[in-house]
């Protein structure tokens, strides 16, 4: 739905305004993006509120979103933030802006990602407190993903029976008293609901591989019933043999009605100094609970370009305040200066650092689902475990001593002032679809010819034989990078480790570049009778 409105062929395109402290994939494909530091962001969700309710008192940044809010048919405002508070807020911005039942639709939730940190919480207090007899954990791995993880391995002690039912001897399995593995997903029956009225039945396409058996199976065991969870599930839908057919069924919808009363607490904007740390994301990564899989740690974050590791993101300008540098050794690969980090009296020791551009100045930054201590062959001892620092706040950063090899995959990171990837804005576009795209010829032995009449195959016979092409539409790809990692699981190719790919000598067969902006041109250059050297020095250099 975001690449279908913003299709320039449709006349009109969505605006896009993105306001951020990580440089990240969607900030990336917006029109506009605001870099805040992660501490500003309720406060300037309140100023837009009360800029839409008439308060002249306007943050500056975001003046120009407000005058498109205003204008704008329909809209909708959508935030990352974890804190319930700041949600109410972008609830009743929503709400002033009119978008619920038009780019809002209440009858239509999502149940997906429905996890409540209150309970989790309220849970390892009442394992500290003695009050928890038994435990069973189920898909979850608390022992490495929490934010309080040593106070929930604490409180493992005192627990009398404990059983893990993951499939692999993760960090929480070994700490249990009993692990029962559960069957792999593609091994196993299920049923789901992830919307209001829309279910769906999963069934096994594989027989099982290993000696495990299905979580509920084990359930159905230990409470002595004969049936299994295959029984089960099938006597608790009518017509069973048409909806396993078709895979899905609507059922009973929730009527969710909309509150009329929208409460919108109020921030302030502080101005705190130093460095503020926030936790991101890898496409690839995820929450590391496929970390032991190595297609996914050799395929190259889309922004940073780098795998095989997660590291400090930092702004040029914060680098060079604190003397950390990036730089490339002799065969091009890339090293960078290691720090120590400490946020909320917790610690990561040898942390690499990348300059990233696009990370807002006095923020860092690092993704989760590394650092593990037990994934596997693969995922063992990769990186630094991030979600220690899960709730952000206030970071102490110290250079240490040595360097870190990262494996890069992409060298250059500008254009150098070459028009290979094409631009125009969307009104030149209506008025000229070929606009931004000059009509280069090229000299041939039949002449000077477009490039849409060149080839460097022999001509064929379109007629009557077959003529393929791939084509990738510029504006509807997002560069997450989904394409390549499908590629290389579709056809089996192997990963060549991190030190090879450090030589760039990587295996995948798709790649997706990136380029950052620079503020020298030829033009510029010119006009300031600057050499070429300098010139393509400072192209070299991100905006």
């Amino acid at each position: 739905d975001y690449s279908k409105g913003r299709n320039p062929k449709n006349g009109k395109m969505s605006k896009h305004f993105q306001l951020e402290s990580t440089l990240t994939l969607t900030g990336s494909n917006a029109d506009e993006r605001i870099q805040i530091k992660p501490s500003e962001q309720a406060g300037l969700l309140s100023n837009l509120y009360n800029a839409l309710n008439g308060s002249s008192t306007l943050d500056k940044r975001i003046a120009k979103i407000v005058d498109s809010l205003i204008e704008a048919k329909t809209s909708i405002v959508v935030c990352n933030s974890n804190d319930k508070e700041v949600q109410l807020l972008v609830n009743a911005i929503n709400n002033k802006l009119g978008n619920y039942g038009s780019t809002i639709d209440m009858q239509n939730p999502s149940y997906l990602r429905k996890g409540n940190d209150k309970d989790v919480s309220n849970l390892v207090d009442d394992i500290n407190s003695g009050k928890i007899d038994a435990l069973i954990t189920y898909n979850v791995n608390p022992s490495y993903n929490l934010v309080n993880a040593d106070e929930f391995n604490k409180g493992l002690r005192k627990i009398e029976l404990k059983i893990s039912t993951s499939l692999y001897m993760d960090e929480t399995a070994i700490n249990m008293d009993y692990v029962c593995p559960d069957n792999h997903n593609l091994e196993s029956w299920g049923d789901a609901n992830p919307s209001n009225g829309e279910y769906t039945l999963m069934q096994p396409t594989i027989n099982p591989l290993f000696n495990g058996r299905q979580f509920q199976d084990s359930i159905l065991t230990w409470i002595g019933s004969s049936e299994t969870y295959y029984d089960v599930l099938k006597n608790s839908y009518s017509s069973w043999e048409e909806k396993l057919h078709d895979g899905y069924f609507e059922g009973e919808q929730v009527n969710h009605s909309l509150t009329s009363n929208f409460s919108a607490p109020s921030f302030s904007i502080p101005n705190l100094k130093g460095i503020e740390f926030e936790v991101s994301e890898k496409i690839s990564m995820g929450d590391g609970s496929n970390s032991n899989n190595p297609w996914l740690q050799e395929l190259p974050d889309p922004l940073s370009r780098a795998c095989w590791d997660n590291y400090l993101t930092m702004s040029a300008s914060t680098a060079r305040d604190l003397g950390i540098k990036n730089w490339n050794v002799s065969n091009g690969a890339l090293n960078g200066s290691k720090v120590n980090i400490t946020v909320n009296s917790k610690t990561l020791e040898n942390v690499p650092v990348l300059i990233q551009p696009g990370q807002a100045v006095g923020s860092v930054a690092m993704a989760v689902g590394y650092g593990r201590t037990n994934a596997g062959k693969c995922g063992t001892g990769v990186g630094h475990n991030a979600f220690t620092f899960l709730n952000g706040g206030k970071a102490d950063i110290s250079i240490v001593e040595g360097e870190h090899e990262f494996a890069g995959v992409q060298l250059h990171h500008t254009m150098m002032g070459r028009d290979i990837v094409k631009e125009t804005v969307l009104a030149d576009y209506i008025k000229n679809p070929s606009s931004g795209n000059k009509r280069v010829t090229y000299p041939t032995f039949k002449g000077d010819l477009p490039a849409d009449e060149l080839s460097l195959y022999d001509e064929q016979d379109l007629k009557n034989g077959h003529f393929w092409n791939l084509s990738i539409d510029l504006t509807a790809c997002t560069g997450c990078g989904e394409c390549v990692i499908s590629c290389q699981a579709e056809n089996n190719i192997p990963v060549v480790g991190k030190a090879e790919m450090r030589k760039s000598r990587d295996m995948h067969w798709m790649r997706i570049d990136r380029y950052y902006s620079s503020e020298m041109t030829k033009e510029i250059a010119d006009q300031n009778d600057i050499s070429s050297i300098e010139m393509y020095k400072q192209m070299e250099e991100p905006a």
